[in-house]
C-alpha cells in the first residue's frame, strides 16, 4: 500500500527530482539520536538543501513539530512524538519543496534525551554521543545494592560503524559486568546486571580493538529498562492479523513470568518483513522493534506430538520452533511429490538466534538423504533436494551443531518448491521524485534462478495521478526500465515494487511473488524491511525539461533487420538553453564478440547486433523536436523489449550533463 509519511498527521509534502536544477535535501547527521514519546525534543539535523519549508517525516506518529531554523546546511526542529507511538528504531527523513532526503535511523522511546557527559543523574535516560579511534569514554553513576541496571548501547543499529564494548566498574575499579558485540543486537552491546553494593560505579565505552571507525555515534540507554529482541513465531501469513510473543529483557517492575503479546497487522501489507509494535505504555520500553517474515503460505508453530514428529502441510510451508533444551532435535514429516525439487532453509542466525543450525533430510525409516550446514555469510543451513521416485514423505530434522539449547535457540524452517525455478528483484534507488508533467526512471534487475518466464511489476496503492510505464520484465530478459510520471497535486508516500510470476501449469500453477530490494544501507541495520520500500513523491513545480514520443505508442514494433522511425518532442522551461544529447536505453544486454587488440583477443560489445540509435544525435540549443531511426538487429530475440529515450541537457562546453529527462518507457515487440 502507499503509506504517507508522518510530518504532523500525514501532511503531504512536495518532492523534487533530478529534473530540477535545485537539489533535493540530504541529511548526514542528527543530534540527539533519539526522540522522547510525548515530550518535545530539539533535533539538530545537518546536511544539504535544508532551507525554507523543510520538515521531518517519521514512520511513527508525530503530535507536533516546530521548525526553529531552516538554513542551507542545518535544520533545527522541535519534535514531539505522539503518545500512541510504540518504542523502537524508526526511519527519519527531511522533506521540502525540492524533494525528500535519504534515511537516518533514530531511536524512539519514553526516555529523557540527554547528551553524553561525565555523570549520569536521573535514570532511566538516554545519552547521545560519539566515539572514534582509540577513545575510551567514561561516565559515573550512583547505585543501590540490589538495583537492576541495564546499559544498552545503540550504535550499529542506528547506522554507525562502532564495534562497541561496555564495561561496568565499582568504586574500587573492579569489573562488575561487561558486554561485547551481541548478534541479536546487530553487533551492539548490552549489559544486564544487579548492582552488588551501594556506591559509585563507572561505565566505560570503547571500540573492541580501539580503532573505532567513523561514524561512531551512539545512544547509551541506562536504567531499569525493558527490551524485546525478537518475536515468536518468526513468520506470519499475509492477509492476517496475528498475535506474536515478544522476547523480553524485563524490568524489575515487570512480571517476568508473563510473556507480553504484540499485534502484527499484515491484512493489507505488501512487505515481506514487518516490524512488531512493542506493547504501548511503560516508561522503560526501548530498543529496536522485533520483526517477522510475511509470507503467502501457511506459517505454523512447533507442536509436541505424541509420536515425536509433527506433520506439516505440503510445500510451500514454514514452521517456527525452538530447541528448548540441550541435545534436542526437532523433527517434521513433510508430504512430498516424486520429482519435486525443494529448497529447505533455516532462518536463525540472521535474526539473532544463538542456534548454529544443522539441517537433515531423512526417509521415514531414519536414513539420511541430505544434510545442510552453514551458507555463505551465515550459520543458517540450506538444502536443495530433488525427491526420488516412489517417495511420498520425508522427515526434516533441525538441531544445533554442538547440541546446545535454550530459549534463545529459536528458528524458522521454510520449505519451498523450486521445481519451476525462482527469482529475485533489485532496484537502483530507494526513492523516486517526480516533477509535475515530468518523468523519472527506475531501473530494476532480475536474478533468475531457474525461472525464465515473464514477471509483472506492481506498485501497491500508488495514487491514480502517478502513472507507471514499462512495469514488466519479458521472458528471458534480465531487467526492466520503469518510468513514473505525475500530474499532481503535490504529495508523497511509500510503496513497494512487487513482482508476480506464475509457475507450474493447470491445477498445480501458483503465483511467485517477490519484492524488489534497494541496495543495503547502514540505516537499515535494525530496520531491514526498509530495503523493500520505495519513497515516491510528486512536486508542485513543473519539470523544466521534458521529452515525449510524438508517434503513437501502440502502433510501433521493432522490424527485425530494419529501422523504426522515432519522432520526439522537447519542451524546455524558461532559461533552459543549451544543446541536448539524445541517448537510447533498452533492456537488451549487448551481445559480445571477440576481436584482436594489440595482438590479444579481447571480448567487446557487438554493436551491429545491438539495438541502437544511428547516430546518437546532439540537438541544437533551440531544437524542439527530433526525427531519429532505431536500428534493429536481424537476430534480435523475441520481445517485448523495454525502450526509453533520454534527453541530456549539456553544459556550455558539452562535457557535462546538467539535466536529464526521459520519455515514457515503451515495451516493443519484434516483427518480421
Amino acid at each position: 500500500m502507499f503509506r504517507l509519511p508522518r510530518p504532523l498527521a500525514c501532511i503531504a509534502v512536495v518532492l523534487a527530482s533530478a529534473q530540477f536544477a535545485t537539489a533535493a535535501p540530504s541529511i548526514q547527521n542528527v543530534s540527539p539520536r533519539g526522540l522522547q514519546i510525548g515530550q518535545p525534543t530539539l533535533l539538530t539535523i545537518t546536511g544539504g538543501d535544508l532551507g525554507e519549508g523543510s520538515q521531518v517525516t517519521l514512520d511513527a506518529p508525530l503530535a507536533t513539530q516546530v521548525v526553529k531554523q531552516a538554513a542551507g546546511n542545518q535544520l533545527q526542529v522541535e519534535v514531539t512524538v505522539a503518545n500512541e507511538a510504540s518504542a523502537g528504531i524508526y526511519a527519519l527523513r527531511v522533506t521540502n519543496d525540492r524533494g525528500i532526503s535519504n534515511v537516518l535511523a533514530i531511536g524512539v522511546d519514553s526516555l529523557p534525551q540527554r547528551m553524553f557527559g561525565e555523570e549520569i543523574g536521573e535514570r532511566p535516560a538516554a545519552f547521545s554521543g560519539n566515539l572514534a579511534g582509540a577513545q575510551i569514554l567514561r561516565t559515573k553513576l550512583t547505585g543501590k545494592a540490589g538495583e537492576r541496571l541495564v546499559i544498552d548501547l545503540e550504535s550499529r543499529r542506528l547506522g554507525a560503524q562502532l564495534r562497541p564494548v561496555i564495561r561496568l566498574y565499582d568504586a574500587r575499579g573492579a569489573q562488575v559486568a561487561w558486554s561485547g558485540r551481541r548478534r541479536e543486537l546487530q553487533d551492539d552491546a548490552r549489559v544486564e546486571t544487579v548492582l552488588p553494593t551501594d556506591g559509585n560505579y563507572t561505565i566505560e565505552l570503547h571500540d573492541v580493538v580501539y580503532r573505532g571507525a567513523n561514524p561512531g555515534f551512539f545512544r547509551l540507554k541506562v536504567g531499569d529498562l525493558q527490551t524485546a529482541d525478537y518475536a515468536f513465531p518468526l513468520g506470519v501469513t499475509r492477509g492476517e492479523q496475528a498475535k506474536v510473543a515478544v522476547d523480553v529483557v524485563a524490568s524489575a517492575a515487570t512480571d517476568s513470568a508473563t510473556t507480553p503479546m504484540a499485534s502484527v497487522d499484515v491484512t493489507a501489507s505488501a512487505a515481506t518483513l514487518s516490524p512488531v509494535a512493542l506493547p504501548n505504555g511503560g516508561a522503560t520500553w526501548t530498543g529496536g522493534r522485533p520483526r517477522v517474515v510475511v509470507s503467502d503460505h501457511a506459517e505454523l508453530v512447533e507442536q509436541t506430538p505424541s509420536e515425536g514428529t509433527q506433520t506439516l502441510s505440503p510445500a510451500p510451508v514454514a514452521v517456527s520452533g525452538r530447541l528448548s533444551s540441550a541435545g534436542e532435535e526437532d523433527r517434521y514429516t513433510l508430504p512430498v511429490a516424486p520429482g519435486a525439487k525443494l529448497r529447505i532453509e533455516v532462518l536463525a542466525d540472521r535474526v539473532g538466534s544463538a542456534l548454529d543450525g544443522v539441517l537433515m533430510v531423512r526417509n521415514e525409516k531414519g536414513g539420511q538423504l541430505a544434510r545442510g550446514d552453514d551458507q555463505n555469510g551465515t550459520a543458517d543451513p540450506m538444502v536443495e533436494y530433488t525427491i526420488p521416485d516412489k517417495v511420498e514423505h520425508v522427515v526434516l530434522a533441525v538441531k544445533d551443531l554442538i547440541s546446545r539449547g535454550g530459549d534463545d535457540f529459536y528458528y524458522r524452517l521454510e520449505v519451498t518448491d523450486i521445481s519451476h525455478g525462482d527469482y529475485g528483484l533489485t532496484m537502483d534507488a530507494d526513492r523516486v521524485n517526480v516533477a509535475t508533467s515530468g518523468r523519472q526512471l527506475l531501473n530494476l534487475n532480475i536474478d533468475r534462478r531457474g525461472y525464465e518466464g515473464p514477471v509483472e511489476l506492481t506498485f501497491p496503492g500508488l495514487p491514480s495521478d502517478v502513472q507507471v510505464a514499462g512495469n514488466a520484465i519479458s521472458a528471458g530478459q534480465t531487467k526492466a526500465l520503469v518510468t513514473l510520471s505525475a500530474t499532481g497535486p503535490a504529495h508523497s508516500g511509500v510503496t513497494h515494487v512487487v513482482g508476480m510470476a506464475t509457475v507450474g501449469e493447470g491445477d498445480s500453477s501458483r503465483g511467485l511473488r517477490r519484492n524488489a530490494l534497494a541496495a543495503d544501507q547502514a540505516a537499515y541495520s535494525a530496520q531491514p524491511w526498509l530495503r523493500s520500500e520505495l519513497a515516491v513523491g510528486v512536486a508542485a513545480s513543473p519539470a523544466t525539461l521534458t521529452v515525449n514520443w510524438s508517434n503513437a505508442a501502440d502502433a510501433d514494433s521493432l522490424p527485425l533487420g530494419g529501422k523504426l522511425p522515432v519522432k520526439l518532442e522537447l519542451v524546455r522551461g524558461e532559461q533552459v538553453t543549451g544543446k541536448i544529447r539524445l541517448r537510447l536505453l533498452t533492456t537488451q544486454i549487448p551481445p559480445k564478440k571477440k576481436e584482436k587488440k594489440d595482438d590479444k583477443e579481447v571480448e567487446v560489445d557487438d554493436v551491429e547486433r545491438t539495438l541502437r540509435l544511428e547516430p546518437e544525435p546532439v540537438l541544437a540549443a533551440d531544437a524542439t523536436n527530433a526525427d531519429l531511426n532505431l536500428i534493429v538487429p536481424a537476430d534480435l530475440p523475441d520481445g517485448p523489449w523495454g525502450v526509453v529515450l533520454v534527453a541530456e541537457l549539456l553544459s556550455a562546453d558539452e562535457k557535462n550533463v546538467v539535466q536529464s529527462a526521459y520519455t515514457a518507457a515503451r515495451r516493443l515487440a519484434t516483427s518480421r
